[in-house]
């Protein structure tokens, strides 16, 4: 049986942009707030007036873990498995380049793709001046509407509501927030892109049906306060990682993390977020700017 290829990076859309930074700052911080406190969890369903708060993900996590350690209330997940504010993207795909040629010819692909084209194509019923094939945005010789230019497409924009759970809500590891287009352009955009990636051999698991999602927890990352990284030990949540959501989840519906922002990048980064210039964040190696 051929061994799997290695996960080395992954196809994004990354969502912390100068538009969206504030905004999704205090959210977080709010949900922070509400689900590593028992008694904040049980209030009502929660509204869109952010709570200040002293701590943020990420940097703060291992201080607000140890703060709890020291009290009688057990947090309703651990502090640490809330995601970073800087690690929150859309994630397109998983991708195996684990040498410097593959790299390099990843960077390439994703410098070849006309994505004004791809981004016109993903309309939900493009006109006949507007239908553009996938090789039309791959390649420059391919001009499928020669004699009637069409107009550039607007810029794609997303918000992020509610919470949802996986594997399910009465026992989630990840919870997340789903991104919404209004111009349901958004989806057909992220899977041409990835088919794109898949055709060229450098995408892993292509066959499985992509769930744009922005994970906000994740219990992989959960530990006590004396362990950095992954791991740990979790108190009641167990060696499973996992807990009953539906409180929270029933909490959050409707909520929206970020109104509408511009879709500004999409990206190839590696696997593993680390710290960099003070922030905990994926390290981006290729990047094109939206149109």
């Amino acid at each position: 049986m051929p061994s799997r290829p290695p996960l080395t990076h992954f196809l994004c859309i990354p969502l912390v942009t100068d538009s969206s930074r504030t905004h999704l700052q205090a959210t977080l911080q709010q949900f922070t707030a509400d689900i590593t406190s028992p008694l904040n969890l049980h209030s009502t369903k929660t509204d869109n007036r952010p709570r200040s708060s002293s701590s943020s993900s990420g940097a703060n996590a291992e201080a607000s873990d140890a703060a709890h350690a020291t009290t009688n209330a057990t947090p309703f997940v651990p502090p640490s498995a809330i995601r970073p504010l800087t690690t929150l993207h859309l994630t397109l795909g998983v991708l195996s380049l684990p040498t410097p040629t593959l790299l390099t010819a990843a960077t390439n692909l994703l410098s070849s793709v006309d994505l004004s084209k791809l981004l016109a194509s993903s309309s939900p019923a493009p006109s006949q001046t507007t239908r553009i094939s996938l090789s039309a945005a791959t390649d420059p010789n391919v001009d499928a509407n020669a004699s009637t230019p069409s107009p550039a497409p607007p810029p794609l924009s997303l918000s992020l509501r509610s919470l949802n759970a996986l594997p399910t809500a009465q026992s989630a590891s990840i919870l997340y927030a789903k991104p919404h287009d209004a111009s349901s352009r958004l989806y057909p955009f992220c899977t041409a892109l990835r088919s794109i990636f898949a055709d060229a051999g450098f995408m892993v698991d292509e066959k499985r049906e992509l769930l744009l999602h922005c994970t906000i927890v994740n219990m992989v990352y959960a530990r006590d306060s004396g362990r950095k990284g992954r791991g740990g030990k979790l108190g009641r949540w167990g060696r499973k990682r996992k807990f009953d959501a539906r409180e929270v989840v029933e909490k959050y519906e409707g909520f929206k993390w970020m109104p509408d922002c511009r879709v500004e990048r999409v990206g190839i980064c590696e696997m593993g977020a680390r710290e960099v210039a003070g922030e905990v964040r994926y390290v981006e190696v290729a990047g094109r700017e939206m149109p």
